[in-house]
């Protein structure tokens, strides 16, 4: 009986493991270690390659949204061959709890003074259950730091039928921004307690 009690607890663990991992994976935050695959760094530098050319390497670091257990942000520090900081890429994520909406995915690199140069949504928009362009929206985001105040329907015009969506994509890019100007522009990096620039 104690065998099949020991077999019980291994088989529950394995398949916990696996639930979180694809639950990771389908938030679309990638969490790293020191000795973290160097085929997937390789994979997330070819694709930023494909928006920053100059990109010879990158160095990862993590935070995690320490007020939103629902939002999550992966940052890379972008170094050219001489080794200099170039920009930061941050991939962040927000779930929507909302029937007819996608949860949010963004793809956002900046340049060394934390300006965005180019933003990119990972998972669609829909409206009323169609894939929509987000383009037009997202690129009023371009040459954005982190000083500049978005407001929907003010700053910022909105996706029609898809407030929720452009809500939840002004607030992770304002997260984003405070977070590389407060934190990796100055090299106070603390990303594994989390951060308190988080909202």
């Amino acid at each position: 009986m104690k065998k099949y009690s020991i077999l019980f607890i291994l088989l529950f663990i394995i398949m916990n493991f696996f639930v979180l991992r694809t639950t990771i994976t389908s938030f679309g935050i990638i969490r790293y270690s020191k000795n973290q695959n160097t085929n997937v760094q390789s994979d997330i530098l070819m694709m930023i390659k494909t928006y920053k050319n100059n990109a010879s390497t990158i160095t990862p670091t993590i935070t995690k949204s320490a007020f939103d257990p629902n939002k999550f942000f992966s940052f890379y520090e972008i170094q050219d061959k001489k080794n200099e900081i170039i920009g930061f890429v941050a991939f962040a994520y927000k779930k929507l709890y909302c029937d007819i909406c996608n949860d949010v995915r963004l793809l956002i690199i900046t340049d060394e003074n934390a300006t965005i140069e180019t933003l990119n949504s990972l998972n669609e928009i829909e409206i009323n259950g169609y894939s929509i362009d987000p383009s037009d929206f997202l690129n009023q985001f371009i040459g954005k730091k982190h000083t500049d105040k978005s407001e929907l329907n003010s700053t910022i015009n909105n996706i029609t039928g898809a407030t929720q969506s452009a809500e939840a994509i002004i607030e992770l890019i304002d997260s984003v921004l405070v977070i590389i100007n407060d934190n990796l522009t100055s090299k106070n990096i603390n990303f594994n307690q989390g951060s308190q620039y988080a909202k």
